[in-house]
């Protein structure tokens, strides 16, 4: 092939490839050409069906479920207990504690309950008198160790009977101090040397002092072994130690039997709330569930445990959950309802006409007449909006029951306009329409 020719090609092969470049370009079209280019969709309304069903506005609190009155339990000091303070047995939470139960060991010595309106506050042994002593005999009476009369001496029967209060529980009683033991040997041995020389008045006097001697004998109460409790049985609404930790300040904190959840409220929920009314309750840790029943609401805000400016809410719950004593709760009361089902629809459904009248407007099937673009046909032409007037009834958690002002006309499953698909407003909202149920509003989730 001659260099002429292999230059004529090259010629024409260049035009053709421009010619194809130009033909490929004109029929590509760039996204931002194609946005540009394109129609707007038609905007139909955006639609949710009317509701029927019963609506119901809830008040939703915070609280802690408890006992209706505790006691904080610390141990009293002893010259006479063990000196260790170290926890080798410890409660749990939610443990109920019955009188004469060991609720606590403390270096290998135990600490038990009874029932006392006072505390443990010394250590008691044979000759001590007073009210503490009484109380004592009570609670061994009670246990069946003590089957005396109870006063306030503490004596050989009243050492007799800690004596197998210990026993029964398997540990070993504190007994006499060393002198009074060593003391009591002495004049033990001076008795029998003066009956042996038949000396009558010096054995009159040993025995004297061996008498005044053995009432010194005998089991001892120290203080940090014991304490007393306004009432049992109790639970343990609060351990504060645990095993292996040692012993500083409170060990635990005591709640009678009978639970109670306490609550609050603000001022503008306080009518809302009212004695006998039933609540709902769930634990916030483990979800379960449990009816409550309000005992009562305070008159005066800032008494009970509640804040200035709240009033305080006591409930008395039914089969709450073992050892959920202490647990924080949410608290739901129904302070409003409707009388069987109404029809509902979204707050943002109703609007205002110039005439004053709440109304909504509902979307309805129609047959359709085709116009020159076929998508807006499809779009548009199959509904038809119609205007209702309505009066609003009770508003909660987003919806609003409605009454139409003529009958029949509306009915549940009816389509009822809530916006437009650009975002468009349908018509001027009600003002305060939407506004909070108990349940929305800023006091919902507040103890």
């Amino acid at each position: 092939m001659t260099p002429r020719r292999i230059a004529l090609g090259a010629v024409l092969l260049s035009i053709v490839a421009a010619l194809v470049g130009l033909l490929v370009g004109r029929s590509i079209e760039s996204p931002a050409d194609a946005a540009l280019g394109a129609k707007a969709p038609p905007s139909g309304p955006i639609t949710v069906p009317i509701e029927r069903r019963v609506l119901s506005a809830d008040l939703r609190i915070r609280g802690t479920l408890g006992a209706t009155d505790s006691t904080e339990v610390t141990l009293a000091p002893s010259t006479i207990g063990s000196p260790d303070n170290v926890v080798v047995r410890a409660p749990a939470q939610g443990d109920t504690v019955n009188e004469g139960d060991v609720i606590l060991v403390v270096g290998n010595r135990p600490v038990i309950a009874l029932v006392g309106d006072l505390p443990m506050y010394r250590d008691l042994g044979p000759g001590d008198l007073g009210d503490d002593v009484r109380l004592i005999e009570e609670a061994l009476g009670r246990l069946g160790y003590f089957t005396m009369t109870a006063d306030d001496t503490y004596d050989a029967d009243t050492a007799a009977a800690v004596e197998k209060l210990y026993q029964g529980r398997g540990f070993a009683p504190i007994g006499a101090p060393a002198e009074v033991t060593e003391e009591i040997g002495r004049l033990t041995g001076e008795a029998d040397a003066a009956a042996k020389e038949r000396d009558v008045a010096a054995l009159r006097r040993a025995q004297a002092s061996l008498k005044a001697a053995r009432t010194k004998a005998g089991a001892r109460l120290p203080a940090n072994e014991v304490v007393l409790a306004p009432r049992l049985p109790a639970r343990v609404a609060k351990a504060a130690v645990k095993r292996g930790s040692r012993i500083d300040g409170a060990v635990m904190t005591l709640g009678s039997e009978v639970a109670q959840i306490r609550s609050s409220v603000a001022e503008a929920d306080r009518t809302l709330v009212k004695p006998k009314q039933i609540a709902q309750v769930e634990l916030t840790d483990t979800g379960d569930r449990f009816s409550a029943t309000v005992v009562s609401v305070a008159s005066e805000p800032g008494t009970n445990g509640a804040g200035p400016e709240r009033y305080a809410v006591t409930l008395a719950p039914t089969d709450a959950p073992a050892n959920s004593f202490g647990a924080d709760v949410t608290i739901t009361l129904r302070v409003r309802s409707t009388d069987g089902k109404v029809l509902v629809v979204p707050a943002a459904a109703l609007s205002l006409g110039g005439d004053g009248a709440t109304r909504v407007e509902v979307v309805k099937p129609v047959d359709g007449q085709a116009g020159n673009d076929p998508a807006e046909d499809s779009a548009v032409s199959a509904q038809e909006a119609a205007t209702v007037k309505v009066k609003p009834g009770l508003t909660a958690g987003g919806l609003v029951e409605v009454t139409p002002a003529e009958k029949d006309a509306l009915k549940a499953g009816d389509e009822v306009v809530v916006g437009t698909a650009d975002g468009t407003p349908t018509s001027t909202p009600v003002g305060g329409a939407t506004g909070s149920s108990p349940d929305d509003g800023a006091d919902a989730n507040r103890g």
